[in-house]
């Protein structure tokens, strides 16, 4: 990036990720309208912004298009209600990011390019944010990508059942070294839980994102959601 780039963005500690599927057959009391209010206003309490340091929340749909649609605009509305501070990114659709006026986007290495997605959603800086998957230091470090992403995801940390990719855990030596090759920061994903994530944070990265570790942290400070 650039001299005259805007400072980096703060994400936050943890990073929760509203995963359609993992919500549906994990805690479908949660995917209806009661259940929804009820998690963006646990989402956007004190407790959750003092303890675990939550400033943003990914939505993840992998859907169809109206199954997408459906997914991002209820929690989009719900969380805008309930949270609205919280920084809200949406999975692989800048153009429904866009018209929910949500944070930005997040997409994969075989998502819609970065390079759109920031031109949709406007110059880097103007408030609306991209973020890519990256798997290599060669992904993470390349420039037409570190010159439009405002943040890198990376991983999986863990062996995780959540999602299958098909690829072995990062080294940590080899995350250290991402970290400090890149000026933006680095998301880490996968398997993340509380037990672990102090690993995770030792390699440099400042978020965890968390799927099923942020049920059990749900589970853990409030049983009764």
């Amino acid at each position: 990036m650039s001299s005259d780039s805007p400072a980096p963005i703060d994400l936050g500690t943890i990073c929760p990720i509203l995963d359609a599927a993992w919500l549906q057959a994990n805690r479908p009391d949660l995917t209806g309208p009661e259940g929804r209010s009820a998690l963006a206003q646990f989402l956007g309490s004190d407790v959750v912004r003092r303890q675990w340091d939550v400033r943003t929340v990914q939505l993840r749909c992998k859907g169809s298009g109206r199954e997408q649609w459906l997914f991002y605009q209820q929690w989009s509305q719900n969380l805008r209600r309930w949270a609205p501070n919280i920084t809200l990114i949406v999975n692989d659709r800048p153009d429904l990011a866009l018209f929910l006026n949500t944070d930005g986007v997040h997409v994969g290495q075989d998502d819609i390019p970065v390079a759109v997605c920031r031109a949709l959603l406007g110059e880097a800086g103007c408030g609306k944010l991209v973020g890519l998957s990256a798997h290599t230091i060669e992904q993470a470090t390349r420039e037409d990508v570190i010159s439009v992403c405002d943040y890198i995801g990376l991983g999986p940390f863990f062996v995780t059942a959540t999602k299958q990719t098909g690829r072995p855990p990062v080294d940590p030596g080899y995350v250290r070294e991402i970290v400090q090759s890149v000026t933006v920061p680095v998301v880490a994903v996968g398997g993340i839980t509380q037990a672990n994530m102090g690993q995770v944070l030792a390699t440099g990265v400042k978020t965890v994102a968390m799927i099923s570790g942020f049920g059990e942290i749900i589970r853990n400070v409030r049983p009764s959601l």
